[in-house]
């Protein structure tokens, strides 16, 4: 286990017996792994898992020597959620390395009718899968990914769209406009951004899991 995955799963741990209840925001997230089928049976997202939190981050530190950028890193896509039927699956993915052509979050305010934020993955593997259960069982996934799309739909304003592609080290603002492509700088990097923003995600989550109900579906 990693250092920022393994600190991820304490704060998760920890974040079961504190006492601090936060307020619970009124947008829903949900997640679906190529044709694992989670438990969701809405009409938008059936067969899809709802998720408690999820958290990617990419750090840069910006120039040296005035002429040369720094090397970004990416972290994975980090998410929790309650343990559904997609979870034998997945933890067997963590095990075997399987690849999957594609993984999507999507999040919702409940009461409009089109998608607030949408990620988009492709060349997926599940990195790495924790369990853990108090009161409730929730499951701790990280998503390594080879290309993302991130989109961002504000309303009655139109939309912010980019892809991401490792493998060419690219960037697009569009999804068909190839011009529109940058070359960024070597992503051969070994570090991986600090845990915080994770340390917290999984703070929320414990939380969440203790004081909130499951949903019925």
């Amino acid at each position: 286990m990693n250092h920022r995955f393994a600190t991820w799963l304490v704060g998760a741990l920890f974040a079961f017996h504190v006492g601090i209840d936060p307020a619970v925001g009124a947008l829903e997230a949900y997640l679906k792994v190529a044709d694992i089928e989670g438990d969701f049976t809405d009409a938008i997202h059936s067969g899809w898992s709802e998720l408690l939190t999820y958290d990617i981050s990419v750090q840069n530190a910006g120039w040296t020597s005035g002429t040369h950028q720094t090397t970004p890193s990416l972290s994975d896509m980090y998410v929790t959620k309650f343990t559904d039927k997609a979870s034998p699956l997945l933890f067997r993915a963590v095990l075997t390395g399987e690849h999957f052509s594609e993984a999507r979050i999507e999040v919702r305010d409940p009461a409009a009718p089109t998608s607030y934020i949408e990620w988009w993955f492709q060349d997926v593997v599940i990195s790495a899968y924790n369990t853990v259960f108090d009161e409730q069982s929730v499951e701790l996934i990280a998503i390594d990914f080879g290309w993302l799309s991130y989109d961002y739909f504000a309303p009655g304003s139109g939309s912010i769209h980019f892809e991401y592609d490792r493998g060419t080290n690219t960037i697009a603002t569009t999804a068909t406009a190839t011009s529109d492509a940058v070359m960024l700088t070597n992503f051969a990097s070994t570090s991986t951004p600090e845990p915080t923003g994770p340390l917290l995600t999984c703070l929320a989550a414990g939380i969440i899991a203790r004081k909130r109900p499951r949903r019925k579906v």
